[in-house]
Order: C-alpha cells, then sequence, then structure tokens
C-alpha cells in the first residue's frame, strides 16, 4: 500500500495529529464472465451514423467489434460522440482507471480508441485519444455537445499491433491528466478547465473503430506524486471546556476517519467526515483525558 503521510507534534501538550492518504481500487473487470454486468454502452442513431457499434463480452475482453463506427456531429459539424462504454463505478477527485486495449483491425493499429472521463451526460464529457497518424495523443473537451481540442502531442507514442497498456490520472487539485501509454514516457495534458468537482462517470470509446479492452480499473484517491500538500491548519484545545478542534487540508468528496487513542497503539475511530475543497474542521467536545493523540486518516 502506497502511503503519504505527514505527522508532528502539536504545542507543548502530549497531543500528536497523523494525516495519510492511500490509493484505493475502486472497481476492476477482467471480463472473464462472459456476462455484460453494469456497463452502460451509448450509441446514437443518426444521418451521420456509418454503423451501429457492437459491444460483447467474450474472450476475455470487452469487445467493440464494428468498424467505422462515426461520432455523432454537433452543430458546427464536429464530431462529438461515437460509441461509448460507462463503467458501472463513478469517480470524483483524483483518480487513475487503467486497461489494456488491443486493436481488432490489422494494419489498423490502436485508432481512435478513447478514454472517457469526467462524463456529466452524452453532450459534456472528457476523452483521451489516440492516434497512429502521426503517433499523436489528443485531449478533448465535450461542451454542450460540441467537441473541442485542448491539445494534440505528435511523436508522443509508439503504436504496435500487441496489447498496451494505458494509464490516465487524473488530479482534481491541479488539472493535471498524466497519461502512460505502454513503456512510453509519460505525457501531460494541464487545463484550468479539467478541475473537476463532484462525482463523474469513466470509461473508454471510439468513433470509428473496432478494438478490445481488458483489465479495466479504476482507482480512486490521491496520485502518489501529487502536488497536494498534507497539512494540519489548525489545532486548538479550550482551556475552559476541553474541547479539541482541528482543521487538515483536504480535497472535495474524500471520506476521513477521525481516530483517537491515548497511547499510540490503541486506536478508536470516534467520527468521520466528507472532505471539503480546501479544509474540513471536526471538534471533540470535553474528551475528559489527561492526554490524547488523534489522527486524520483515510482507509486505503
Amino acid at each position: 500500500m502506497n502511503i503519504r503521510s505527514l505527522a508532528f507534534w502539536v504545542a507543548a501538550a502530549t497531543l500528536m495529529t497523523l494525516l495519510s492518504h492511500a490509493q484505493t481500487a475502486i472497481f476492476s473487470d477482467d471480463f472473464d464472465d462472459n456476462t455484460i454486468t453494469g456497463w452502460t454502452f451509448l450509441d446514437r442513431d443518426g444521418e451521420e451514423e456509418i454503423a451501429n457499434a457492437n459491444w460483447v463480452e467474450q474472450n476475455g475482453n470487452l469487445e467493440q467489434l464494428t468498424a467505422n463506427y462515426d461520432f455523432r456531429r454537433g452543430e458546427n459539424d464536429r464530431p462529438t460522440l461515437g460509441t461509448i462504454a460507462l463503467a458501472p463505478t463513478q469517480v470524483g477527485g483524483h483518480y487513475e482507471i487503467s486497461a489494456t486495449f488491443t486493436s481488432l483491425e490489422p494494419g489498423n493499429i490502436f485508432q481512435d480508441q478513447d478514454f472517457v472521463f469526467g462524463y456529466v451526460d452524452e453532450d459534456n464529457f472528457f476523452l483521451l485519444e489516440a492516434l497512429a497518424e502521426n503517433n499523436r495523443l489528443s485531449l478533448y473537451q465535450v461542451v454542450n455537445g460540441e467537441r473541442i481540442r485542448f491539445r494534440e502531442i505528435p511523436n508522443a507514442i509508439t503504436f504496435s499491433d500487441e496489447s498496451t497498456l494505458v494509464t490516465l490520472r487524473h488530479n482534481a487539485t491541479t488539472g493535471l491528466v498524466t497519461v502512460n501509454y505502454g513503456d512510453d514516457e509519460p505525457v501531460e495534458f494541464t487545463d484550468p478547465d479539467l478541475i473537476i468537482t463532484g462525482t463523474h462517470s469513466v470509461g473508454v470509446g471510439s468513433n470509428n473503430d473496432a478494438f478490445t479492452i481488458d483489465d479495466f480499473t479504476i482507482t480512486s484517491g490521491f496520485p502518489i506524486d501529487s502536488a497536494f500538500v498534507l497539512e494540519i491548519t489548525s489545532f486548538v484545545r479550550d482551556p475552559q471546556t476541553g474541547t479539541i478542534s482541528l482543521t487538515w487540508a483536504s480535497e472535495l468528496d474524500v471520506e476521513y476517519f477521525i481516530d483517537r487513542a491515548t497511547d499510540l497503539t490503541d486506536w478508536q475511530e470516534i467520527d468521520d467526515a466528507t472532505g471539503q475543497a480546501g479544509s474540513t474542521n471536526f471538534s471533540d467536545p470535553s474528551p475528559e483525558l489527561e492526554r490524547a493523540f488523534y489522527r486524520i486518516r483515510t482507509e486505503g
């Protein structure tokens, strides 16, 4: 388990506060049960449609079997939505999605196959697109049905007819999206619009090629290399009432647990709190202890 933590003594009293966070795998699917369970598949009929997408779970993979499936187009003739498979679990804040992609079209390796993330509805989402032409990665946002390209990076990746593990990590604090494509060097995209609050769907998609995915995983939590600083910003004990009040730097929608102990060994959970953007507060009224230790944690 990977953990980043911060610990320090508070004032002259025998009180210590710890803050830690670990990444947590909250959903995974290896597609070995040969049933499509929980996934949502989106197609759009219309004038611009070339063919119906055909999603099946077979051969230990999730397979999209139709080639040449065109995106629906918006008012400005920009393609917006082709075929998308959304995973059963939503995620918010910092997260990571990964999957192994394989092309089903010999000679047309890994073309137009996408990670979909920050999905609100069919007219508002983000997608990462890999194209064999110029070996490029592109990051798009679909806003009110119009597809907008934030950035395109040519010669960023190496295409192969073999299966390729692709990982996308989203940092909700900085708006940084980091992509690991196979064994190539990580590629980074940044835009302030990528700072997304709340929970959203993630998945995969394509605008015109047949492909498979395997070992799809969603991981929630602070990225290990996140710029987020773990910091206790306030720790106060009221001398009149004995109430302990503490504030810590927090991430939106992250679940925190407050533990207390008298000996740094026998910890007891006394409360929990849903993180607010920036900071979160907690008060322990009159614990009636000569000394106490507190820690703030997330479970991983």
